[in-house]
């Protein structure tokens, strides 16, 4: 079997050297200007007062033995405790919850005081008095 050797000789084309030579001075030109171009602002800050974070209010639910609710000291029953709590979620979405729980409250209470929490989206809190 024979193969045949084509002899191609010189191929031409376009010389691209010359546009390499172009696109590469066209690149330091914009690498050179655009920082020419760009606009700084200059502002004073205020001193760390304007910086200092707004503390979260906190509010401190106590249940007794006897089963009687407060919030904040305040004496309140368990149909009020969901009017409440829904008022202080309104006004304020970063509310940190302690619950302060007796030691003599039997368990059922307390898991009632839970499960009234969760159903009025407070899923964080601390536990007090341990």
């Amino acid at each position: 079997m024979a193969f045949a050797s084509h002899d191609m000789g010189q191929q031409s084309g376009p010389n691209v050297v010359p546009l390499i030579d172009v696109l590469l001075v066209l690149l330091i030109i914009f690498m050179v200007t655009v920082p020419l171009t760009t606009r700084t602002l200059s502002m004073t800050l205020k001193g760390e007062a304007a910086i200092q974070p707004i503390p979260a209010p906190e509010v401190t639910i106590r249940l007794d033995a006897s089963d009687l609710l407060t919030i904040n000291g305040e004496v309140v029953t368990p149909t009020e405790l969901r009017t409440v709590l829904q008022r202080l979620q309104l006004h304020n979405s970063r509310t940190k919850y302690f619950l302060d729980i007796q030691p003599e409250v039997d368990y059922q209470s307390a898991y009632r005081l839970k499960v009234l929490l969760h159903s009025n989206d407070i899923k964080n809190f601390s536990l007090t008095n341990l």
